[in-house]
Parts: C-alpha cells; structure tokens; sequence
C-alpha cells in the first residue's frame, strides 16, 4: 500500500498548509480528516489547530513555542514541515473512513 501524495507550503508566518490534491474526492477529504486527527490527538509543541478542507489540512502554530521546542530547525516553519510531512507520509491510501455517512 502505497502512501499518500502530497505537496507543503506556508501559509503566511504562523500556519502551513498541506494538500493533497486539486480536486475534491472522498478519499482525499480522508486524508485531510486524519491528518487533522493526528494532529489534534497528539499535539506538537506550538501547537494551535489544524483545519481539514475538502483535500488539504492547514495547521496553525505558534513560531516562538515552536522554535524554542526545535532549535535543531532553522525556522518554525520547517520544523513543523518536518512533523507534517512525517505525519502525511504515514497516511494509507486503503485506510478506511472512520466517520459515517448520514443520508438525507
């Protein structure tokens, strides 16, 4: 099973956007969803909040919390690019969606 594909970049000083695609698909929005979980149930020092979309996950930080916590990165934008993409890396392309659909 192969990994989940995905791009990096910052959004603006304090947040970092990843994307997984360009368009809108189920399981792209599963990737988004995790990442966020992953996050949020394991916080990184810095921390603030990620918010999923419909195939990217932003993640907000603090720079100051985040810099203090990882001297061993040049800036705080590339030690939670380091997290980022260690946490999306670790997506499977077969994991199911753990929510459930409600039909209306």
């Amino acid at each position: 099973m192969a990994a989940a594909k995905f791009k990096i970049f910052p959004l603006g000083d304090t947040a970092l956007t990843v994307e997984f695609g360009r368009i809108i698909s189920p399981k792209l929005n599963n990737y988004a969803i995790e990442l966020s979980a992953l996050l949020e149930s394991d916080p990184f020092p810095g921390f603030i909040e990620s918010v999923p979309a419909y195939a990217s996950t932003t993640v907000f930080y603090d720079i100051v919390e985040v810099r203090r916590a990882f001297p061993e990165f040049e800036s705080a934008f590339k030690a939670v690019k380091n997290i980022a993409n260690t946490l999306a890396g670790s997506l499977d392309q077969q994991q199911p969606n753990s929510g459930r659909a409600v039909e209306i």
